[in-house]
This record gives C-alpha cells, sequence and structure tokens, in this order.
C-alpha cells in the first residue's frame, strides 16, 4: 500500500529567504493532498522542530500551511534532525498503516527529503519522489534551481537493487 510522506512543509520555510518556488511546490502538494485523500492513501505528516531557527517547536514558523495541512486523524510525526525515520515513530506508523511504497515531497531538497529517502530505500520502502513537489532555498555555494536538479538526478541513479527511488511528476506517482 502507498502512503504519501509530506516533509516539513511548514511555514518557516516562507520567511526571509522564502524557498524556491514556494507557491508552485505549495500548490503541487496540495494537489497530492487531493489525489491521496480522494484515494484513500494514508497521509502522513512530518513536522521539524528545531531551537533558534524558523521551525522552533511552537512559534508560528513550526505551524503547517492551513492549505498543506493534516486533517483529523492523519499522523504527524515530529522530527529533530534530517532523518524522518531517526529517534521518531516514523516506521511504526508506516508499518501500521501498511505502507510499503512512499511518496516522498515537501523541504528541503539537499537536507530532510534526501535524508528521509534514502532511509526510506535503506528500510525496504519502495520510494516514489515527487520530482514537482520538493524544493529548498539558494544556498551559498549552489542556488535552489542547482540543488534541485543535481537531487533529481541523483535519486533515481543510485544503486539500490531491492528497493527502487523512483523520480516522477506528482501526478504520476498516484498513478502506479
Amino acid at each position: 500500500m502507498k502512503a504519501l510522506l509530506v516533509i516539513d512543509f511548514q511555514k518557516g520555510i516562507s520567511f526571509d529567504p522564502a524557498a524556491h518556488a514556494l507557491a508552485e511546490t505549495r500548490d503541487v502538494l496540495r494537489r497530492a493532498l487531493e489525489s491521496a485523500r480522494n484515494e484513500g492513501i494514508p497521509v502522513v505528516f512530518v513536522q521539524h522542530g528545531e531551537a533558534g531557527t524558523s521551525f522552533e517547536r511552537n512559534t508560528e514558523g513550526w505551524n503547517f500551511f492551513d492549505d498543506v495541512a493534516p486533517l483529523a486523524g492523519e499522523a504527524v510525526v515530529e522530527k529533530a534532525s534530517c532523518d524522518a525515520f531517526r529517534h521518531t515513530e516514523l516506521d511504526e506508523v508506516l508499518q501500521s498503516l501498511g505502507a510499503d511504497t512512499l511518496i516522498i515531497g515537501g523541504y528541503a531538497t539537499e537536507f530532510c527529503i534526501d535524508t528521509s529517502i534514502r532511509a526510506a530505500a535503506s528500510r525496504g520502502y519502495k520510494t516514489l519522489v515527487m520530482q514537482d513537489g520538493h524544493t529548498t532555498r539558494d544556498r551559498e555555494h549552489l542556488s535552489a534551481i542547482e540543488i534541485k536538479k543535481h537531487h533529481n538526478w541523483i535519486w533515481p541513479n543510485m544503486t539500490n537493487p531491492e528497493h527502487e527511488i523512483s523520480l516522477l511528476p506528482a501526478v504520476e506517482c498516484f498513478k502506479l
């Protein structure tokens, strides 16, 4: 069974500087949530909390956007590191849902998205990355566009024979 995993897409990514293509990515994730919910695919939100950042717990930046937020009964897993599985109950939540395939999107491409994708694949999940459903900010050494381009190339080209990582437009993730 598939599960949609939305990672760290919280209001803090709209703070200065805002994430690259924030409105577009937000729209993709909103439509992905709609598709998952309409098809009965479980949705799990991962919420990053880190003191001294725009994701500090119990601040405005820690909250979800109103239109990309969990509904009653949907799981929310809190984390404090880039890996959504590290010291969290995410694996247990996914197992309780019967998930063996994850559709992943959110923020930040080179940190929490990349780390969680690799962790999911190493745990045996078939991983579908929404090519248009993840974003980041410009960094000192690379632009957000370059970071996304690099990771969109890396993920489907990683050697992981038993547990593939696929990169697809979000709409295609729901057709498989």
